[in-house]
């Protein structure tokens, strides 16, 4: 495990979240069990499709989730998190390295994105 996520003084389960949804293994469209079922899902907000990227940076149904990670982001980093490319706004979720390394980003980046792949499976259950 990275040492700034083993040290971000967060749940075991929030640790997982995160990390099962960085290396691509989520109940999303874009996840890998969901791939090799041939299977695309389309998000329960209308969007055709319910990508990790969809989820984390625009669906209307995590928008609380999301406005409370930015704020924490913005006072961070200094930037909105809104105005970065798609590329760099995963980057900054997922790299916990370097820049985006800063043990509070970290630790927002965790609960944001495990809280998402929970509600989530939520709304498919």
């Amino acid at each position: 495990m990275n040492r700034l996520v083993f040290c971000a003084s967060v749940r075991a389960e929030d640790a997982r979240e995160w990390t099962l949804a960085r290396c691509g293994h989520h109940s999303l469209s874009d996840g890998r069990s969901v791939r090799h079922l041939g299977v695309t899902q389309p998000c329960l907000c209308g969007h055709s499709h319910c990508t990790l990227l969809h989820v984390t940076r625009s669906c209307p149904l995590f928008s609380d989730l999301r406005s409370a990670w930015e704020s924490v982001a913005q006072t961070i980093t200094g930037a909105a998190p809104s105005g970065l490319e798609d590329v760099a706004f995963l980057e900054l979720i997922f790299a916990a390295s370097g820049l985006w390394g800063a043990p509070g980003l970290v630790r927002a980046n965790l609960r944001m994105v495990s809280s998402m792949m929970r509600r989530h499976r939520e709304y498919l259950a």
